[in-house]
């Protein structure tokens, strides 16, 4: 069927050219990039066989065509001459002729370029100035298939880009059932898939890999720094995804977003790296845990006595020719052969490592033994638990559970600092038997806001140990160039030095390479009941719509603006005008109300120093129990001992206010982001975490002072003598005092932390006390610990709450919002004030919202 209009897929289409009369003798197929697809010589029908290559039979060719075009538009010059060649053909080889679907570029040109004196190929290809290769049509050429197919496929191309309005009419009908291929592709991390065009930040991709083979090559193996730098979004995040596609069949490649406490940067490096341990290998069912496990450990066994005989030179050889099979060959799980099998590998590998190693600290044996314990096993309960031990958190509570795995509780004096440095050096070791670690550091812009400096300096000594101490690894950081200038001032050049032995630049791509990402985005197939599974770019955008997409700012801002005008035409959304800064003076206008702040701090603290020395003391009131005496101390900034400053005043600066239609369009880009995030969490819930105290008050942390914008608050800290609390904060609205403080361990810390919580709360009874454990931690047994909570609950301004599924999704996406607007991630003209008034508007009913609104 021969169709000379548009309601087709026209992005998925084959271009076709046949030659000859009564019987086909010759065929071409090009795909929809222009490239050659298959072209044929029928052996005994062309005039020439012995001067022809690529001849085949014509049954082999009906087949080869009818495998290409199946499913395919096909795109013709003359389509009606093609179409009875092709049925002739399909009947001679007695095969049933499929219900092609044709375009005709002829009958389109005619539609297109009316009154042309003829319409024939050579004529339309010399009148537009088509080119192949650069050269014009040449006659002498003519009626070759390949030839002819290859500026067809020009042709059509030039028609597309002259579309019609009445074409243009029939977007929304033929679109209707197609997903949106301009919405979804927010890359998360690194282990996601979306659309990539390659030629895009080809160089910088390769620089990176060149890096890891310098690494590799080194006869020291040291660890070299990266600098990855571009705008709000560049695709930084992409490029990391695409460098993950590349080399986690060989490589592992870890994940870690900015730190969230300044006391706890190394152990939420190190529990990001195990999170991101957790992630399967592209194509195989294995993570990456178990993959490094394989390929380190086989190396090692080589070097242990097991090659002094022929049994074990020859296992050997079969371990190192496929790493992975050692899963298969130790046996049958819960057999005796299993479990003597990996007794013996452990007891060589230990003693292997405290040989070449030794034991300086017993962090690294004990890391080792972890990852074979998790390799080891095969049930999901106990790798969990293994895992939750690794991460440093196997507590007295769990003996019983561990010893069953062959594991022992952490002891009191463990430091999860200590450990974790401990461990990624030892991860580091590990892999100078395997191949160069990745490690990525993404979204760091919040660190450089003056209420994250003591974590942003934390951060940079985390990673200078991490680059003289961990080998055979690059560290790269992503940043915006503003942001890495602020790093060189505030590290010594030692550190600087290292971490940017390399600088890749993310420049902004040219409109070729923009209008050619466009294209791949909607070349992708979806599953999906319309028949249209891929869109036409083509007949999409006009040329000036096109235009004006390829001229926006970055990557993300076109592919945004492809979204709008997708879900303009095709679903009745009205286009968003794009908004333009709402207030360009409000960061600095910020930043300026910040230092006259501290001046105003410092100068009040100087007073109280002058009065204290010339003043006699205030006597103090007495304590409202017999408890130690209870003391507020402003809050650290980032729980360092450093005074914060006071929140921001009652009424903030007026911004300029923007019109109902900027507003809306705000509201809607809000509601989409939010939507998009809740249904990101909702599929990463179930993936593991490694939960802390000092990292989810740091997220609190975040959410509060974000709210400081809008709403009058002060936060502070609550101290108790020298006996540790929970890790909280108390925030002080104009109504109510509420604390806020999670407890996710166990065993003699839990119960200890829990006592002094709650004679916190027994003290202070005009305040509101909420207590949080997330659900995946490991329930309380102990009956002091159990006791301990009852008491809180049974009290009225005191409450233990398990953060189920739900609460945990809903903490998590508020926090991410916050961090996404400090990142840069929203459309300009949205501002925090937005952020903060969407979420008190969205989630009135939600607990933290209720306490900071």
């Amino acid at each position: 069927m021969t169709r000379d209009n548009y309601h087709l897929n026209t992005s998925s289409f084959i271009v076709l050219d046949t030659e000859g009369r009564d019987s086909l003798t010759e065929v071409a197929l090009v795909d929809n990039q222009g490239a050659i697809l298959y072209h044929a010589f029928v052996a005994k029908n062309h005039p020439e066989p012995t001067l022809r290559l690529h001849q085949e039979t014509l049954l082999d060719i009906v087949k080869q065509v009818d495998n290409l075009c199946h499913n395919q538009v096909i795109i013709c010059h003359h389509a009606e001459h093609d179409q009875r060649i092709l049925k002739r053909s399909f009947k001679q080889v007695e095969i049933s002729y499929p219900n092609y679907q044709f375009i005709c570029t002829c009958k389109l040109a005619k539609k297109q370029l009316p009154n042309l004196p003829d319409y024939g190929l050579s004529y339309l290809c010399k009148t537009l100035d088509l080119r192949l290769n650069r050269q014009r049509f040449d006659d002498r050429h003519a009626h070759s298939a390949s030839y002819d197919a290859q500026f067809t496929y020009q042709l059509y191309s030039y028609l597309n880009s002259l579309k019609s309005p009445v074409m243009s009419e029939n977007i929304a009908e033929l679109y209707q059932n197609t997903p949106n291929p301009f919405s979804s592709i927010r890359v998360n991390t690194p282990f996601e898939y979306h659309p990539d065009y390659g030629d895009i930040y080809s160089h910088q991709f390769d620089t990176l890999k060149a890096v890891i083979h310098e690494i590799k090559q080194s006869p020291n193996h040291q660890s070299q720094g990266a600098i990855v730098l571009g705008e709000p979004g560049s695709g930084k995040t992409h490029l990391m995804m695409r460098l993950a596609q590349e080399v986690l069949k060989t490589n592992r490649l870890f994940f870690i977003r900015h730190p969230t406490n300044a006391k706890a940067v190394n152990y939420h490096t190190y529990t990001r790296i195990l999170e991101s341990f957790s992630e399967k290998i592209p194509q195989k069912k294995l993570t990456q845990l178990e993959q490094f496990f394989a390929k380190s450990f086989v190396n090692i066994l080589s070097q242990t006595d097991w090659v002094n005989s022929d049994k074990g030179k020859l296992m050997i050889a079969k371990l190192q020719n496929d790493n992975l099979s050692l899963y298969e060959r130790v046996g049958k799980p819960g057999t005796d052969r299993y479990r003597q099998n990996w007794d013996a590998i452990e007891k060589k590998i230990l003693a292997w490592w405290r040989a070449k190693y030794g034991l300086s600290t017993d962090y690294s044996s004990q890391v080792l033994k972890g990852i074979m314990r998790f390799c080891r096993y095969t049930e999901i309960s106990r790798k969990n638990l293994v895992r939750h031990w690794l991460s440093g958190n196997g507590d007295a509570d769990l003996s019983e559970e561990l010893n069953q795995v062959g594991l022992t509780p952490w002891g009191e004096d463990f430091n999860r600092e200590e450990f974790a440095l401990e461990a990624i050096k030892t991860l580091g070791q590990l892999s100078l038997l395997d191949e160069p670690l990745i490690l990525i550091f993404d979204q760091l812009e919040s660190l450089f806001d003056t209420r994250h400096e003591s974590t942003l300096a934390s951060f940079g000594s985390t990673v200078k140990e991490i680059l003289t101490h961990v080998p055979n690894s690059l560290i790269i950081l992503n940043l915006f160039p503003d942001r890495w200038e602020r790093f060189q001032e505030q590290f010594d050049g030692s550190v600087i030095d290292r971490v940017s032995q390399s600088v890749v630049t993310l420049e902004r791509p040219s409109k070729a390479q923009l209008h050619q990402l466009l294209k791949t985005l909607c070349q992708l197939k979806t599953e999906t009941n319309s028949p249209h599974a891929t869109v036409d770019i083509g007949l999409l955008f006009t040329k000036q719509e096109l235009a004006e997409i390829v001229n926006q700012p970055s990557i993300r801002a076109v592919i945004k603006r492809a979204s709008d005008y997708f879900r303009h035409k095709v679903q009745g959304v009205p286009l968003p005008r794009i908004i333009p800064p709402r207030n360009p003076i409000a960061v600095e206008a910020v930043q300026f109300k910040q230092e006259l702040q501290a001046i105003y701090k410092a100068v009040g603290e100087a007073i109280k120093k002058f009065d204290n020395l010339t003043l006699s003391p205030i006597e103090k009131p007495l304590a409202e129990t017999d408890e130690p005496e209870l003391d507020f101390v402003d809050l650290p900034n980032e729980q360092t001992g450093e005074d914060a400053t006071e929140a921001r005043p009652t009424e903030p600066e007026p911004a300029i206010k923007a019109d109902s239609e900027s507003e809306k369009v705000v509201d809607v880009q809000l509601d989409e982001y939010w939507a998009n995030l809740l249904n990101q969490w909702e599929k990463d819930y179930d993936k593991p975490r490694v939960i802390s105290d000092m990292d989810d008050v740091g997220k609190l942390m975040s959410i509060v002072s974000a709210f400081t914008n809008r709403y009058p608050m002060k936060v502070e800290q609550l101290s108790f003598g020298k006996l540790t609390i929970p890790e909280h904060l108390c925030i002080k609205t104009g109504q109510q005092t509420y604390v806020l403080a999670f407890l996710h361990g166990s065993g003699s810390a839990f119960t200890a932390r829990m006592k002094n919580f709650n004679r916190l709360v027994l003290a202070h009874k005009k305040m509101r006390f909420r207590l949080m454990r997330d659900a995946v931690e490991p329930p309380i047994r102990g009956e002091v610990g159990l006791r301990e909570i009852q008491k809180l609950d049974a009290v009225n301004n005191g409450e233990y709450v398990i953060m189920e599924r739900s609460d945990r999704i809903m903490f998590e996406c508020i926090y991410q919002a916050i961090i996404d607007w400090e990142n840069r991630e929203f459309p300009v003209g949205i501002t925090l004030e937005d952020i903060v008034d969407f979420l008190s508007m969205k989630l009135p009913d939600y607990w933290l919202i209720k306490c900071l609104s």
